[in-house]
């Protein structure tokens, strides 16, 4: 591995444009694809620590009931989503479906409430599904948010996805305190738009549906069914009708699988210490203040572009995949409609979570107090290694690092509130 392929950002030099660029726009490490796919019980080509979605296809009950139930892996979890259980779909459906075990998460069930009073679709399930809260269905699960997934960093995540629909209250204190008054639905949403970017129909939705006692069942169903894929090892599915939850689960892999590979990448520095040398010794950067929205907590770092075949070869041979599907179906009875979101976690991610726990929340323990981040895509083909310390953000009682919370909701500097 030639030296010089790694470049330097500090040496009593400012950081280049694009280093600094990229710490300005905190872009998240692109995934480098393994050559080996993997193969899900759908029989859809699968990558190694990447996400991928299918095009939107046609679908027969008699087809999706096959690849549902004889097709799909004996311990395969079926996590639904209220829209899918409300709305009416063939019987040979959830007869497939329930040959595996389905799960219910907490929140699911609150909104499931109206429907069990009174179903309009899918009768034939309510009694079943009702009765399975006592324990008398063997094949559905009611999960609970146990001791297990609070100490493998469910919080963390909840935290993390849930803060894009927590934008406006930040977006109402700055007026707040620029205008010494609240304000106007009018003013709120125009000011949540700028803030929140591409996030802001989810932000909106947060501001809209604020009052409602189930606020967070889409990131609960999304966190709970991922962290349950990493600590069974087994295929998840998430059945839905909502393309928010497609999108949840894009943001959750991404920000999962990105701290997993700065794990990995800092594990394999630590083994090469010798050949890295003063490359991995942080020294405080002069001139203009680098922190920015990666929100370290001092001036000194350490850093250098490497080659994704670097991060490639970082990562173990040896592990044991577990996916996570996404099925969203539309359309209506005519023209049916689904599109299949797979991402390929590992069950090694159980380190890296008992890592989060820690008052810190560090990607890694190998360097102290300071933390290692990866991000890349604006050099071709090179990601970036930084190693700094960080910062954080309360979020209702949950320590998020900065540059989780600005990946999370696309903060800039001017926007964020953070105490150093």
């Amino acid at each position: 591995m030639a030296r010089d392929r790694r470049k330097p950002y500090r040496r009593g030099l400012k950081p280049s444009k694009t280093i600094r660029a990229l710490m300005e726009n905190a872009i998240p490490a692109v995934r480098p694809r393994d050559s080996q796919p993997h193969w899900t019980g759908r029989r859809a080509r699968v990558y190694r620590l990447t996400a991928t979605l299918g095009e939107s296809l046609e679908w027969r009950p008699d087809y999706l009931a096959d690849i549902l139930g004889s097709r799909s892996p004996e311990n395969t979890l079926y996590f639904v989503d209220t829209g899918f259980v409300t709305t009416q779909i063939d019987e040979r459906v959830w007869d497939a479906i329930l040959r595996r075990k389905v799960v219910i998460t907490p929140q699911i069930w609150g909104e499931l409430g109206p429907w069990l009073e009174s179903p309009k679709a899918n009768k034939q399930l309510r009694d079943l599904i009702r009765d399975s809260r006592a324990g008398r269905t063997a094949n559905i699960e009611h999960l609970s948010i146990d001791k297990t997934l609070i100490d493998h960093a469910y919080d963390y995540y909840l935290a993390l996805l849930s803060s894009r629909k927590k934008l406006w209250r930040e977006v109402a204190d700055d007026f707040g305190a620029a205008k010494g008054r609240e304000p106007t639905e009018e003013e709120l949403l125009r000011r949540l738009q700028t803030r929140a970017g591409d996030y802001f129909d989810i932000a909106k939705k947060g501001w809209e549906d604020r009052e409602k006692p189930n606020l967070f069942a889409d990131e609960e169903l999304v966190v709970s069914a991922v962290l349950t894929a990493v600590l069974r090892g087994v295929e998840v599915v998430i059945l839905t009708r909502d393309n928010d939850i497609q999108r949840q689960l894009t943001e959750m892999f991404g920000t999962l699988s990105g701290h997993y590979d700065s794990m990995l990448y800092a594990d394999y520095l630590d083994r090469h210490r010798a050949e890295y040398g003063d490359l991995l010794i942080p020294t405080e950067l002069p001139g203009e203040d680098p922190r920015g929205p990666l929100v370290t907590s001092s001036k000194e770092m350490a850093g250098f572009t490497f080659s994704q075949s670097e991060l490639m070869s970082s990562r173990p041979d040896s592990f044991l995949p577990a996916v996570v599907n996404c099925m969203l179906f539309g359309g209506n009875d005519s023209q049916r409609r689904l599109s299949i979101l797979s991402a390929c976690v590992e069950t090694r991610m159980r380190e890296l979570l008992k890592l989060k726990t820690l008052a810190h929340r560090p990607n890694t323990d190998k360097f102290g107090d300071f933390n290692c981040h990866l991000a890349g895509a604006m050099i071709p083909e090179s990601l970036t290694f930084i190693l700094a310390k960080d910062v954080f953000r309360d979020l209702d009682g949950v320590k998020v690092t900065g540059a989780d919370y600005v990946n999370a909701t696309g903060a800039r500097v001017k926007s964020m509130h953070f105490s150093y």
